[in-house]
């Protein structure tokens, strides 16, 4: 059996369920009442404002979701959109469906839900650091007129006073971003550029309740508190964007938050966690979008909406079912994409985990929109009424959508059309990465197409500094404004493992094309999750901080202490520059044979543990700690360690294939199709930019 440390990927929607079949169910009834307020617009009435595609949908699938897994009734929700949702309708609806709701149903669970543009605003307050008020826009918001204006988090957090003095069980969902920079990115995105009008004068607020401590700059949770009275998830970091994930074949989006928070709530348990809950959403998320990153905060050890869930485990329908051939019920607007691991259980097993009632697993080898073919390991007859659940992505099956962003010099015959032309080339023959098209950058508002990274021209003394040394270009003496080709995110505004190459350098393509191969193997690894494990929780990686002087020969060691994560965190942090110590940790009933792997921000993945072509078991309840401390040099963002344990004889030399260098990888040597049993969950790190 096989187990890897990681979180799931692809859980399926209560909406892809079976219907009118009788099956088990066994709820956990919870004694409070809980109460709704959604609010998703898509049609702004201002010319300002953009129209988006996905913010009714995100609401009305929750709501479907709610009533059906979390037993939520019907007539407990408030839900408006588009044209109800003016400034005055949204604090009305909150204080009628949440704060009275919560007055006469004391420590009744309480959701508000906000799907729409965010934003800022000056600070009229003078509480916040960086001078900015985060705010909701509201569907008649920056009207020509100038009448109507957004919500500001000032206006939240007085709500939100008012409605913990009668419940303590809050859940905001926010799928919106205030990066003050919205409208270049992957497809539509949830933001709007700073509302620059005088604002409304500030109704006075009772006498205690004036100054306080200064907030975060530009973070949507940041309009409340931090303490255990809520739980607020957020779509990004601050500075990020939130972005629509769409289906062009079916002419409908949801927010990739929401997309991604639909398919894990469908398939929480009632013991589910915020914090386990929403590690699985942000990987989710930042593995279809690298530049944005979910965030979760207070009290996220809670279960999830007070425990309600229904413990019937979600599945797929069989529609057709030929020897080894099987048509199921969900593609790719539910997710399903080729490459997909799934596994078949009998009609009559209600808990789909493990190996007990497991027929078979299979491959997912073509989708439409609502089915997929899976090729099954077995010709062995499968009974109808077979439920099939996603176990992960395949090693390799996840494609990276690559963008090339328009450039001013792109003549014929010029180095930028040669290297352009030669890309296009390699990048077609790629089976990891998928060319998302051409697009300008530069131009207002740009929108409709969705892409994970762009390459594009820059610059170098705008985007690097002469001291890094992730590329051998910095050794050439060059001047300072010399043009290069990056790696950027969605948003085309942060580099990419510090990877550069000069626009003239005649292996500009090549040296390109690895780089992007890099980035997809990591995507891939990242990506590969199995909820269906009975192994789930059973590896632990604890992280130690090390202090000392580390470069002497031997290093000296002055302190080695375990970092708690901290409560509203799902993340570690660290510095450049700063040394940690891993110890894996295993709390199963077997012996397990673990690899460590490390995919580091400069593009490589790297096997930690076990030393080259050993292979090493931990004893049920034993421990491991790595013999040596990991330098964290950056560059800055997320680096994540990746354990894959196994009761069966697996090492190292399985999974060399995997191993890169930073910025060629061979066809995959083991499938997860063919294991019997393995779990995913992961630790990141992020890497904070040492300061210059």
């Amino acid at each position: 059996m096989l187990a890897v440390l990681l979180i799931s990927l692809i859980p399926i929607p209560a909406a892809v369920l079976a219907k009118g079949r009788a099956t088990e169910t066994v709820a956990v009834a919870d004694s409070r009442e809980t109460f709704v307020f959604q609010v998703g617009i898509d049609k702004y009435t201002s010319p300002k404002v953009p129209k988006l595609d996905g913010c009714v949908r995100d609401v009305l699938e929750m709501k479907r979701l709610l009533i059906k897994k979390f037993n939520v009734p019907a007539d407990h929700f408030l839900t408006l959109t588009d044209q109800q949702a003016t400034h005055e309708a949204i604090i009305a609806g909150f204080r009628k469906q949440l704060i009275e709701n919560a007055k006469s149903h004391r420590g009744a669970i309480v959701i508000f839900q906000y799907s729409g543009h965010g934003s800022q605003v000056k600070d009229r307050t003078g509480n916040k650091a960086n001078g900015l008020d985060s705010t909701l826009v509201p569907v008649n918001s920056r009207d020509i007129k100038g009448s109507y204006f957004d919500i500001v988090d000032d206006e939240i957090r007085e709500l939100f006073e008012e409605l913990s003095q009668y419940t303590t069980n809050i859940t905001f969902i926010i799928d919106a971003c205030h990066s003050g920079n919205p409208t270049r990115g992957a497809g539509k995105t949830r933001g709007i550029e700073e509302d620059s009008r005088p604002q409304p004068a500030q109704r006075p607020k009772p006498s205690g309740e004036q100054g306080g401590t200064k907030l975060r700059d530009g973070d949507f949770s940041a309009m409340l508190p931090r303490d255990q009275r809520y739980v607020a998830i957020a779509a990004t970091l601050p500075h990020e964007l939130a972005n629509e994930k769409s289906f062009p074949e079916l002419n409908q989006a949801n927010g990739a938050l929401t997309f991604y928070l639909l398919k894990a709530l469908a398939r929480a348990k009632p013991e589910t966690t915020y914090r386990q809950l929403m590690a699985e959403v942000a990987n989710a998320v930042t593995a279809d979008y690298a530049g944005q990153h979910p965030q979760v905060e207070g009290d996220i050890g809670r279960p999830v909406f007070g425990g309600s869930a229904n413990r019937e485990d979600p599945f797929i329908d069989i529609s057709d079912a030929k020897t080894d051939v099987l048509t199921i019920k969900a593609g790719s607007a539910q997710g399903v994409a080729a490459g997909t691991v799934v596994a078949v259980y009998a009609p009559d097993a209600l808990h789909l985990s493990g190996v007990e009632k497991r027929l078979a697993t299979g491959t997912v080898t073509n989708v439409t929109p609502f089915t997929s073919t899976v090729k099954l390991n077995t010709t062995n007859p499968i009974p109808v009424g077979a439920k099939v659940v996603i176990v992960s992505p395949d090693f390799g099956s996840l494609r990276t959508r690559v963008a090339l962003a328009k450039e001013t010099i792109t003549r014929g015959g010029s180095p930028a059309a040669e290297t352009k032309a030669s890309l296009i080339s390699l990048l077609e023959k790629s089976t990891s990465i998928a060319l998302a098209g051409e697009v300008n950058l530069d131009a207002p508002g740009v929108r409709g197409i969705n892409w994970d990274v762009v390459v594009k021209q820059v610059k170098f003394s705008d985007w690097f500094h002469e001291g890094d040394t992730a590329s051998e270009n910095v050794a050439t003496a060059r001047l300072a404004d010399r043009q290069v080709y990056c790696l950027t995110g969605p948003d085309g505004t942060r580099p990419l493992f510090d990877f550069f190459v000069d626009i003239d350098d005649p292996l500009a393509a090549q040296k390109i094309a690895v780089a992007l191969a890099h980035l997809a193997n990591q995507r891939s690894l990242r990506a590969v999750v199995n909820e269906t494990s009975q192994l789930t929780g059973s590896l632990k990686i604890q992280v130690l901080r090390v202090t000392g002087d580390l470069e002497a020969i031997p290093p000296k060691v002055e302190k080695e202490e375990v970092v708690t994560l901290p409560a509203e965190s799902t993340d570690y942090r660290f510095s450049e520059g700063e040394f940690i110590r891993l110890e894996i940790e295993n709390l199963s009933d077997n012996d397990l044979y673990v690899t460590l792997f490390d995919i580091s921000t400069d593009g490589s993945i790297q096997i930690l543990f076990p030393p080259p072509g050993a292979t090493v078991a931990i004893p049920k309840g034993g421990k491991v700690k790595l013999p040596f401390s990991l330098k964290l040099g950056g560059p800055s963002g997320y680096e994540t360690y990746k354990a894959i344990a196994s009761t069966d004889k697996h090492g190292a030399s399985d999974f060399t294939f995997l191993a890169q260098s930073g910025v060629t990888r061979n066809s995959a040597q083991v499938s997860l199709a063919n294991l019997p049993d393995w779990t995913t969950a992961q630790v990141n790190v992020w890497i904070n930019e040492k300061s210059k």
